[in-house]
């Protein structure tokens, strides 16, 4: 009996195993990215939260959407409409990109696909070239209606990961892994 038992309950386990490895896949690289941008020319500070993912040099983060946004802490607009500046603009074809350590930024958030508000990010892009390969920040009415210099001193991230879901399931995964050497050794033994 212990034995049918042990074999049953094993056998439900090593199916359940490659579900949390699914889960642990599927939610590994989803993350979130609140950053800070104080503009010295401007002297405001723009700040929010940017989701998307980390290639895998863990500095280059593609941004699918944005979470809310503010303007020297008032709340700014929804900002649904996401791309990168050179794509929208027929530039290349390249995703809403930018880097913790600001070297390449080619985003822009807008409140929709006219772009007719938001802001925009350019370093190190086809855009940065449209103003003599300068790094640019332009902002739209919602944020002020103008435009200065990008200042990679002015850019703050703090990355964090979405890895809530991914942390159950690794120790759901590393609990199922352990009771099943544990029973394998009992029936051995």
């Amino acid at each position: 009996m212990f034995l049918t038992n042990a074999l049953k309950n094993s056998c439900v386990r090593v199916a359940i195993l490659p579900l949390l490895l699914s889960l642990a896949a599927g939610t590994s690289r989803a993350d979130i990215l609140t950053f800070i941008y104080h503009s010295p020319d401007l002297g405001s500070v723009l700040s929010g939260t940017m989701n998307g993912t980390f290639e895998p040099d863990d500095n280059t983060f593609v941004v699918t959407s944005m979470g809310p946004v503010d303007l020297d802490g008032v709340p700014g607009p929804a900002l649904p409409f996401v791309d990168s500046p050179d794509n929208f603009l027929g530039i290349g074809t390249t995703l809403p990109t930018v880097t913790l350590d600001a070297s390449f930024m080619d985003f822009f958030a807008c409140t929709d696909n006219t772009c007719s508000d938001g802001f925009l990010f350019g370093v190190g892009d086809g855009v940065s070239g449209l103003y003599g390969g300068v790094p640019v920040y332009i902002v739209g009415p919602s944020f002020g209606n103008t435009s200065s210099l990008f200042d990679a001193t002015g850019w703050t991230v703090t990355p964090e990961p979405s890895s809530l879901c991914l942390g159950l399931t690794m120790v759901a995964l590393a609990l199922v892994v352990r009771r099943h050497s544990r029973l394998g050794r009992q029936i051995s033994g």
